[in-house]
């Protein structure tokens, strides 16, 4: 987790611990199971890869098409259906502006035309170039973008297929004014749900004098006060993203469009008429009407467009490209970030510096052992690494050198230590 209060790092283990005593979370996705992908020379699949073919991460490209049949509903619902008719066509040419991701399983795989009412009363003042009133036509490019986040690669897609798509629907619809509008992705991804449940009985949850049955119902008590006003759904929901946050921004992740979609969600997605907690919360006693036998479920439910494989974990996006494996040795890589420590597992020689600092026995010099570089126990086979400019490669740390005051001009730059 990377975030600047330390509350939110002792609150999220707080929690965990709390949760774990009644076994622990339970997760679900909505993605999708996928034929199986083709034989590939990989060294290992995902577990839903061998038990349903495949799991489909599938994010929104939109095409907006503006002025189609100037707007009139009979007009736009010609040129959707023609949209629908023609979809193999525009799935075929679609995929070929992805074909490393269709040969991997990817790849478009649905084409939805949607038809977007002009809300009224827009409160604009000046020229208002869109007229209240009417309706547009709005294209979904749905892409399985699999491990990646897909933020690029559906730009990609939509910018190239938007003119394919413009003409089928202006065929269907003529119009003067007509012309493609936005091509961008959305952020807004209903196929691509996370899900978490937890189950804590009431014994787990007492605390500070009060009995876990009185817990229970107070936090069932504070979810519907963020359920019912939407001033505090804001801020419950703005501690619920403390945790996500971190761990994307730790992770390389997309943290503003993880957070976009959540609140998007949260007004759109469950299904209230305001914007509401992302979280439910219920109190649940026995037949026996024993309360301290009772226990308090919970459930998160949002959309989690992460990305697993992508250059920028695996290139140095994380700051150094300092894995424990073969590959990223052969790369080279070099690094992105600025000051950033990574560590990797190596066979160096082992170093007991006890501080700090150490004396050195020679002429009372002291050893500086670099305050960015946690020291290691003996015993130890854990190295570090770290980049000093956005553009050096990693240098591995081989042990605590002499102070260059205390070195003698000869001698400096020849000792095993100091960083290589």
């Amino acid at each position: 987790m990377a975030v600047e209060e330390p509350s939110v790092i002792a609150a999220t283990s707080g929690a965990a611990k709390v949760v774990a005593s009644g076994g622990g979370f339970e997760t679900s996705t909505t993605a999708k199971c996928a034929p199986p992908s083709p034989p590939r020379s990989v060294r290992s699949r995902a577990r839903a890869d061998r038990r349903c073919g495949r799991l489909r991460s599938v994010m929104f490209g939109q095409i907006q098409l503006i002025g189609i049949g100037d707007g009139k509903l009979e007009a736009v619902q010609q040129a959707a259906a023609a949209v629908t008719a023609a979809k193999p066509e525009i799935i075929a040419e679609a995929n070929t502006y992805c074909e490393s991701m269709q040969r991997r399983g990817g790849g478009v795989v649905d084409v939805t035309p949607r038809i977007v009412p002009h809300r009224e009363g827009s409160g604009l003042t000046g020229e208002n170039l869109v007229p209240d009133g009417g309706v547009q036509l709005v294209v979904h490019i749905h892409i399985d973008v699999q491990s990646s986040m897909g933020a690029n690669l559906i730009n990609t897609v939509v910018e190239g297929v938007s003119d394919s798509v413009f003409a089928i629907a202006a065929t269907a619809a003529p119009s003067d004014n007509a012309r493609p509008g936005v091509r961008i992705l959305s952020n807004m991804c209903p196929e691509r749900l996370a899900k978490a449940s937890f189950r804590v009985p009431a014994s787990e949850l007492a605390y500070k004098g009060f009995s876990g049955a009185e817990v229970g119902r107070r936090i069932v008590e504070t979810w519907r006060f963020a359920f019912d006003d939407p001033f505090r759904a804001v801020t419950h929901n703005k501690g619920v993203m403390n945790g996500i946050d971190a761990v994307a921004v730790a992770t390389g992740q997309d943290w503003r469009a993880i957070e976009a979609g959540a609140h998007a969600y949260s007004t759109a997605g469950l299904g209230t008429d305001a914007y509401a907690p992302l979280t439910r919360y219920s109190w649940h006693v026995p037949e026996s009407g024993n309360e301290d036998e009772g226990w308090l479920e919970g459930l998160l439910e949002m959309p989690m467009p992460l990305g697993t494989v992508s250059h920028t974990m695996f290139a140095g996006g994380l700051g150094c490209n300092c894995a424990s494996n073969d590959r990223a040795d052969r790369s080279a890589a070099r690094c992105t970030s600025i000051r950033r420590t990574c560590s990797r597992t190596t066979s160096s020689a082992t170093q007991t510096p006890p501080a700090w600092r150490r004396s050195s026995p020679r002429s009372g010099s002291r050893r500086t052992w670099p305050r960015s570089v946690p020291w290691r126990r003996k015993g130890s086979s854990a190295a570090t690494c770290r980049c000093t400019r956005a553009t050096s490669p990693c240098k591995r740390w081989a042990g605590p050198t002499r102070s260059r005051r205390s070195t003698p001009a000869r001698a400096r730059g020849r000792g095993r230590g100091g960083w290589k």
